[in-house]
């Protein structure tokens, strides 16, 4: 069922950024740096005993406005280091993607003074949409120091990401949940583990 609904995802995906190069086309997007902190873990598992690790989250975004409403399209491109620690032992699996989330992006409403005001002007908004997960390394780390488990991991993962956050005037302060749908493990090494993250981000527009 999970895996349907991965291959749903892929290419709803792939549908999305069809409309984000068509929308890029009309309206004039902007550009931004985000980075900050992702605390990730091993979930839907059968196996207990994984806890939460933090890692990493640095990239680029593209907005791009549609017209007459309070509805963007953001798609990014994040380095986001994802894993989980194990409970009891020192060892910690560290899974590193580039993430590439199609958000949609809702502004709910605006507060505050307008723009020309001395006063910043802020704008709560939710983010959701599909995302894909792209392997760049895995590695098991302990006391004895770490070991590559690349030949174990899929080279790509996809999931759902929702989140919410406030942007005051160019910053934008957020917070977002990915939740995985793909196993992160290769089937014949798999216990059911898929990635779960709880990131903290800040970004910029250009």
């Amino acid at each position: 069922m999970l895996r349907k609904v991965s291959h749903i995802l892929f290419f709803a995906l792939l549908l999305s950024l069809a409309n984000v190069f068509e929308l890029a086309a009309q309206n004039i997007p902007s550009f931004g740096l985000k980075g900050g902190v992702n605390f990730s873990t091993f979930a839907q598992t059968d196996i207990v005993g994984y806890e939460t690790k933090a890692g990493t989250l640095i990239g680029a975004f593209v907005e791009i406005s549609i017209p007459t409403s309070s509805v963007s399209i953001q798609p990014e491109f994040i380095y986001s280091q994802f894993g989980s620690g194990v409970e009891d032992a020192d060892l910690s699996f560290n899974v590193n993607y580039i993430q590439v989330p199609v958000l949609v992006k809702i502004s709910i409403n605006t507060l505050g003074a307008p723009q020309t005001s001395v006063a910043p002007k802020i704008t709560p908004n939710i983010v959701v949409g599909p995302y894909a997960n792209f392997l760049v390394n895995a590695e098991l780390d302990g006391d004895g120091g770490s070991v590559e488990i690349d030949e174990v991991t899929r080279n790509t993962a996809f999931g759902v990401l929702i989140g919410g956050g406030v942007t005051i005037n160019k910053l934008d302060i957020g917070v977002r949940v990915s939740a995985g749908l793909s196993d992160v493990f290769e089937e014949e090494f798999s216990d059911g583990e898929k990635n779960l993250g709880v990131g903290l981000t800040i970004g910029v527009k250009l």
